[in-house]
């Protein structure tokens, strides 16, 4: 999944105004590393008092920019507060949940500074990074929570959005404390002085820093060109299983009147009588991988491996996990997640086809399943049948 940092301009300028940097020391008594430490520290895990203490900014500054930050990464996760635009309508308490959540994720996270090399009037700092796998840990947990959920409840109740959100936080919360880290990777970073002589590491700096400390959930492309991530799709989005968190678990209803195909087969897809995509299901295989953080232990594990090309639609196709329904027999099998599947990207009109993976949990005894395909962006249901034995 492609990743990306949404920070806000308030937080880049506050970012740039921080660091005052010791200005009546000689250049060659300036600790650069000691500094971009006190000052990572203070805008990564929120213990300010070094950073306070080295730039003689205060405390209570230092650690209301931190907080805007913490605040920038609720809005972007989980939308805004109820009195702006495109707001999640949650209670005060669950927002507060979510910003504390944030500082204790940030405050886990492992970096170590290694060294500064100076050129002219600038540093090159290197940053040993390890990446928390937040939300690789959280995605399995939170759809079986949410599968369950929906099982019972309405996506029309009054409390639904609320419901939802504090699964969300509860599987973040559980992925946290079984979150592994990756191996140390180098992240370079300049620390510089701006025009007031003040010393600043840019937004696009701490940007791809913070990209390496922890891995966020994914914002990615919706048919529309636009980002959301898994959190900030509505309840009808929910409704539609057009999510990215909450597979459809309805029987298709109308699986005896869609096209039936075999595995290999190019499926010409149409729109409005025309030509504008083509699917394969490649090949369906039984993996005996597993993933620790996936906790629905199904008996038997396929994995789909499909192509699809947009040859004429107008807007770029995508065909994600929330496009299948996998049935065996009368059963809507959930979605299974390992840690090499590839991810599905987006294909532009006349572009290079994609190919991705899925991973599907089935029963023991099971020896062919149906994979019922429907795409968000094109009415033109069909289904697969394919051997597991």
């Amino acid at each position: 999944m492609k990743k990306k940092w949404m920070a806000s301009t308030a937080l880049a300028c506050s970012c740039m105004l921080l660091i005052s940097g010791c200005s009546g020391n000689k250049a060659d008594d300036f600790d650069a590393v000691a500094y971009t430490t006190a000052y990572l520290d203070g805008m990564i895990r929120g213990n300010v008092d070094t950073l306070s203490s080295l730039s003689g900014v205060s405390s209570d500054d230092l650690t209301a920019t931190f907080n805007s930050m913490i605040d920038d990464l609720v809005s972007s996760s989980i939308g805004g507060d109820g009195s702006s635009p495109g707001s999640t309508q949650i209670s005060p308490q669950l927002r507060q949940d979510y910003t504390d959540f944030w500082k204790q994720a940030f405050s886990n996270t492992k970096y170590d500074v290694k060294k500064a090399d100076k050129k002219e009037n600038t540093y090159q700092i290197t940053v040993d990074t390890q990446q928390m796998q937040l939300y690789t840990a959280m995605e399995p947990i939170y759809d079986e929570k949410l599968a369950d959920y929906l099982k019972d409840n309405s996506v029309d109740s009054d409390q639904y959005i609320e419901d939802v959100y504090s699964l969300m936080l509860e599987s973040y919360q559980t992925a946290l404390d079984k979150a592994e880290y990756n191996d140390p990777e180098s992240v370079t970073v300049t620390l510089q002085k701006d025009d007031s002589e003040q010393w600043s590491i840019s937004s696009d700096d701490m940007t791809t820093l913070k990209n390496a400390l922890i891995d966020l959930a994914s914002l990615n492309p919706s048919a529309d060109g636009t980002t959301r991530t898994p959190a900030q799709v509505t309840a009808e989005d929910i409704a539609n299983s057009q999510s990215e968190g909450a597979p459809n678990m309805e029987y298709p209803k109308d699986l005896e009147s869609t096209p039936a195909y075999k595995v290999g087969d190019a499926i010409t897809i149409q729109s409005d009588g025309k030509d504008v995509a083509t699917f394969t299901i490649d090949k369906v295989e039984v993996t005996d991988d597993r993933s620790e953080y996936d906790t629905s232990n199904p008996d038997k594990v396929i994995v789909i491996t499909y192509t699809y090309k947009n040859l004429a639609f107008d807007d770029p196709l995508l065909y994600d996990q929330m496009s299948f329904r996998v049935l065996d027999g009368d059963t809507v099998c959930l979605p299974y997640y390992l840690a090499d599947l590839t991810s599905p990207d987006l294909a532009t009109t006349g572009g290079d086809a994609v190919t991705a993976t899925a991973a599907y949990g089935i029963s023991a005894s099971c020896n062919e399943v149906t994979i019922y395909v429907d795409g968000a962006q094109i009415a033109f249901p069909f289904q697969v049948s394919a051997s597991v034995s």
